[in-house]
């Protein structure tokens, strides 16, 4: 063999040594993967061991009896225990028992194997979501291999599907003691056994403390950003303009909206939490009282992302209830335009949880959802402390749906328009039917006919705006040059006509 030979072979050689050994190290790592037992949280790529899908819960650490437990212990305990509530509604929805191995002694999983296969012959699907959790360790045994625990308020939502159609919803509020054993260091439950609940269940008596009946406000964005009214560059300086603004207005009341993603979701940013405080110390200031819409641009009301809401609401209601400024909470806007893609049953379902979480948290504010029209603002109104609804349609309609509203709730809750308006766009994509004018003759009649009937009112909007965001109305020309002149400032800064009307001259 030449010397020339030898050396071309030496680039094949080193090729097929490192594939060799790349092989080998395959190899050998799904064998250790296929001997250590392999982590369903990988096999299955399941999402629910993310502390946002825990249910709400709390831990008590005033000791128990038997063997001492370290906090880290506790935790570790907690921890596992939860994963095996997930779990099991994971396994009962999708019909899997698979999901109970890593968390349900044999013996335990049997029992829901039962229940599995009992719905899987009838059609039948259940999701099931727990929502909170009050954990007390009350044994630990000398070999610190059990634990006994009291679990006093274990709240769950279930929804009963039969093909896909919803049959039946319930919130339940239970008590159960757990025994649960250590085994490849990991917590089991051996037993779940229910038990009487020592925990008062929660008033559901509404709010007492609020008065729309002498409210006149505005939806606001500011007109430079809008859609994005906590974006973390604006300076306090355009919020006090604005409020400015509004009080040569007379207007006492707005209405702003949290964007669920903007805003972090399950878990919000502080800044932005930040950002929205000092927008309500700002409001106070001015005496602008304040509704929060807290679901802006949110669809998915799956049982899936019900804990991830409730970390969303617990968040941000906790950081704002005591502030003057807080006038209401908004849960959603137009809730009800999600009812044929998203199913109606579901999406009511979700706004009623909701209401009683808000309700938990803060008892003391008015709770309401932001109904797109007359026709759905009966939905939940036994719930809510006042009845909110929007209002787009001809003005020689709006008593006729105003008395066919009051029919049907009675004179049981305070009624309050909290959107109404008229587009004062007239150009190329609409020479006729819209002008400043036509926009102050609409918005007149509708306060008029407001006023006549005791109804407060919230108009849609204080300004023009000169772009808008592709996700509120999409890419179409001609509907984002109808949907930025709501306001009765135009673009320039000028007052419309509808202005005037606003101000009461």
């Amino acid at each position: 063999m030449t010397e020339s030979n030898s050396i071309r072979r030496i680039p094949m050689v080193v090729a097929y040594t490192i594939g060799l050994a790349v092989l080998l190290f395959s190899i050998s790592r799904v064998i250790g993967y296929m001997n250590k037992g392999a982590d369903k949280a990988t096999i299955l790529r399941l999402p629910m061991f993310k502390k946002e899908l825990h249910a709400n819960y709390s831990i008590k650490r005033d000791g128990n009896q038997g063997a001492p437990i370290a906090d880290e212990t506790i935790d570790q305990i907690t921890e596992d225990y939860l994963k095996a509530w997930v779990s099991k509604n994971v396994a009962i929805s999708n019909h899997d028992p698979e999901y109970l191995t890593d968390h349900f002694t044999p013996k335990m999983q049997e029992q829901y194997l039962e229940l599995i296969d009992h719905q899987k012959s009838k059609g039948i699907r259940e999701d099931i979501v727990t929502l909170n959790h009050n954990i007390d360790i009350r044994f630990h045994n000398l070999d610190k291999s059990l634990v006994v625990i009291e679990d006093t308020h274990v709240v769950e939502h279930r929804q009963i599907y039969n093909n896909d159609a919803l049959l039946y919803s319930q919130t339940d509020t239970s008590a159960y003691q757990a025994i649960c054993l250590k085994e490849d260091g990991h917590w089991r439950i051996r037993k779940l056994t229910s038990i009487d609940s020592k925990t008062p269940t929660a008033s559901n008596n509404l709010s007492t403390n609020y008065n729309v009946s002498e409210l006149k406000g505005i939806n606001y964005y500011p007109q430079e950003y809008p859609w994005d009214a906590f974006n973390l560059e604006i300076d306090e300086s355009l919020y006090k303009s604005d409020f400015e603004r509004m009080q040569s207005l007379g207007i006492n009341c707005q209405r702003i909206f949290i964007q669920y993603k903007d805003f972090g979701g399950a878990e919000p940013k502080p800044e932005k939490i930040k950002q929205l405080i000092k927008f309500l110390d700002l409001a106070e200031q001015y005496n602008i009282g304040t509704i929060i819409t807290l679901f802006d641009f949110y669809g998915n009301y799956h049982l899936n992302d019900w804990t991830k809401n409730d970390h969303h609401t617990r968040t941000i209601v906790n950081a704002i209830k005591d502030h003057p400024a807080l006038l209401a909470y908004d849960i959603k806007n137009e809730p009800d335009l999600d009812f044929d893609t998203r199913g109606k049953n579901r999406v009511i379902n979700w706004l009623s949880h909701q209401v009683e979480l808000i309700k938990s948290l803060d008892p003391k504010h008015p709770v309401t959802i932001g109904w797109s029209s007359t026709s759905a603002a009966n939905i939940l109104y036994d719930k809510l402390d006042f009845v909110s609804f929007h209002y787009y349609n001809s003005q020689e309609e709006f008593l006729p749906q105003l008395k066919s509203l009051k029919q049907k709730i009675g004179n049981t809750k305070p009624l309050f328009l909290t959107e109404f308006g008229i587009s004062s766009y007239k150009g190329l994509w609409n020479p006729i039917q819209f002008s400043n004018s036509k926009q102050a003759d609409y918005i007149n009649s509708i306060v008029n006919q407001c006023d006549q009937s005791s109804v407060s009112y919230l108009l849609w909007t204080l300004y023009d705006y000169k772009e808008l965001p592709n996700e509120v109305v999409g890419r179409k020309p001609w509907r984002k040059a109808y949907q930025r002149h709501y306001g009765i400032i135009d673009v320039d800064g000028n007052e419309k006509p509808s202005y005037q009307v606003i101000k009461g001259e």
